[in-house]
């Protein structure tokens, strides 16, 4: 009975390290899940602040856009009272007679 007692032990000591060695492989996993988790939450922090940057980067686009636009149109209204007055001072030149 004693040999059977100690094989019991002994097989009980066997069964006993593997259990400590799974225990020991799943805590290695859970702390590189853990690892893993943080990453993500960072990554969607940085992803959020990249999102943030985009979207201010297309409202300054668009107001630079549509100072271009106004630009533009202000360029077309100089040019055209520039014409004008082009036109009035070849007017004067003809009804003078001379350059002015």
């Amino acid at each position: 009975m004693s040999a059977k007692l100690a094989e019991l032990a002994a097989g009980v000591a066997v069964v006993k390290k593997e259990l400590d060695g799974l225990d020991e492989d799943i805590r290695g996993l859970l702390q590189s899940c853990a690892a893993l988790q943080q990453s993500l939450a960072q990554q969607d922090t940085e992803q959020e602040q990249l999102r943030a940057q985009a979207t201010a980067v297309e409202a300054e686009a668009a107001q630079a856009g549509s100072e271009v636009a106004d630009l533009r149109s202000l360029l077309d209204n100089v040019q055209r009272q520039a014409a004008a007055l082009d036109d009035q001072r070849v007017e004067l030149e003809v009804s003078h007679g001379r350059p002015i």
